[in-house]
């Protein structure tokens, strides 16, 4: 795993956890979090797809 990114999702929590107390509380909400790849197909031992690479980004930020 990479830390050099913890910061910035930190400062992001920090913000989401802010804004969830500025939404009312009759207003159901999600927060949707999506892993992002290139175009470059990859086929490695950890990762078959881009899929793979993508799920496994946005479950690492989860």
């Amino acid at each position: 795993m990479q830390t050099a990114g913890l910061p910035d999702l930190d400062a992001l929590a920090n913000a989401i956890l802010q804004l969830e107390t500025e939404i009312p509380t009759d207003i159901n909400w999600v927060l949707r979090i999506d892993g992002h790849i290139d175009r470059c197909p990859i086929n490695n031992a950890r990762f078959l797809s881009n899929w793979g690479l993508s799920a496994a980004r946005a479950i690492s930020v989860a």
